[in-house]
């Protein structure tokens, strides 16, 4: 199924993939670009898993594995869990990226 305008997503209430899962999709998508980290190099200098890391702060691999890539940005909760794991503060691990988050 094709989908050219966000009017077709809007005639898809039966459909499984409504407006609002194209929503969220933005809103993740918006989310990769403000952010970024350091998760990886930490965890690599720290001789950890993404295993290792995940348990120690509560979540999946696949959690970590997408912060490492930028596709998910962390909840502060977690953020600051993960700067604890390294010892860090947050900003060691996670930074804005340059002009964003400035109105």
């Amino acid at each position: 199924m094709r989908i050219d305008a966000i009017s077709d997503w809007v005639s898809l209430e039966s459909h499984p993939f409504s407006v609002y899962s194209l929503l969220y999709t933005l809103c993740i998508m918006k989310q990769r670009h403000d952010v970024s980290n350091q998760v990886r190099a930490l965890r690599i200098e720290n001789q950890m898993t993404q295993q290792d890391l995940a348990a120690r702060v509560g979540v999946t691999r696949q959690t970590i594995l997408s912060i490492e890539k930028e596709k998910y940005t962390p909840s502060v909760a977690l953020a600051l869990s993960i700067a604890r794991v390294f010892g860090v503060n947050v900003e060691a691990v996670f930074q804005l990226r340059d002009g964003e988050g400035h109105d």
